[in-house]
């Protein structure tokens, strides 16, 4: 009875971390139809910017396309440890509105692929001594010629209505921590990835287990702790459950938390 109370104990730690998948965003998630091979357009100087940096523009140009099929990526410094970004199109020689770096924002373009419209910037913060104290990346998709944000990840919280207390405390994260993710601050990579483990989504925010699937394993989770407490009780008045037995209650708590009494109780740690 011991062993069995062991091995139940086992696998209600060992089962989230079993189910928990991650995958950084992939480039095939966000691809584009094709790339672009024919001559490149002048560049096009009713834009103020592209006016102003007309020469690396132009010189962007000759370039084969490195972002999302017709696209240049170019780089310019700007100052002590200061880098602008921009993008311009073979197709048209138009500059995109939207651009990373520059003095106010340190946020460096990371990597880029011809054949997607994703897009991975990353973001060094200093301390007072000029040393890196953190990372960030972010990761954004081009859409009708303007960067998104991806941000799927407040929705699935919003689905499963779970509360940031509850969603820090089952990702062993503190309170503030998650709040500042939220806000769009700075945060580090692995506490994205522990927050959207939890959400069952990659780092881009898409969907990894489904959203009844997610319930369906919060349900056996919770269900095997409480079986687990139950069997802990019986087993200090000497009525050890049967094997047959407790599983009927792991059945009845799991229906309990996804439709019966518990279910407002789902997502609580």
């Amino acid at each position: 009875m011991t062993k069995f109370l062991i091995g139940l104990m086992c696998l209600v730690g060992s089962y989230s971390i079993t189910n928990a998948k991650s995958s950084i965003p992939q480039y095939s998630d966000y691809p584009i139809k094709s790339i672009y091979t024919g001559n490149a357009a002048k560049l096009d100087l009713s834009d103020p910017d592209a006016k102003l940096f007309r020469t690396r523009l132009s010189e962007a140009l000759k370039r084969k396309p490195d972002f999302a099929g017709e696209y240049v990526t170019t780089m310019w410094g700007c100052g002590a440890n200061c880098r602008s970004y921009s993008f311009v199109s073979k197709r048209t020689g138009k500059l995109l509105k939207d651009g990373f770096g520059g003095e106010e924002l340190q946020e460096d373009v990371l990597e880029t692929k011809p054949h997607s419209r994703l897009l991975v910037t990353q973001e060094e913060k200093m301390n007072d001594d000029y040393e890196v104290e953190s990372i960030t990346q972010r990761f954004y998709v081009l859409e009708n010629g303007k960067f998104k944000l991806i941000k799927k990840i407040e929705n699935r919280k919003k689905q499963i209505n779970i509360s940031i207390e509850n969603l820090a405390k089952l990702s062993h994260l503190g309170v503030r921590t998650v709040n500042r993710f939220f806000a769009g601050d700075d945060v580090k990579l692995s506490t994205i990835e522990r927050i959207t483990n939890l959400l069952g989504l990659d780092f881009a925010g898409n969907e990894v287990v489904p959203l009844k699937e997610l319930e369906k394993q919060r349900a056996k989770e919770k269900a095997l702790f409480m079986a687990s407490l139950v069997q802990s009780t019986s087993a200090l008045e000497v009525q050890g459950l049967e094997k047959d037995s407790l599983n009927k209650i792991i059945t009845k708590f799991e229906k309990e938390f996804l439709q019966g009494q518990y279910k407002n109780r789902l997502w609580i740690a």
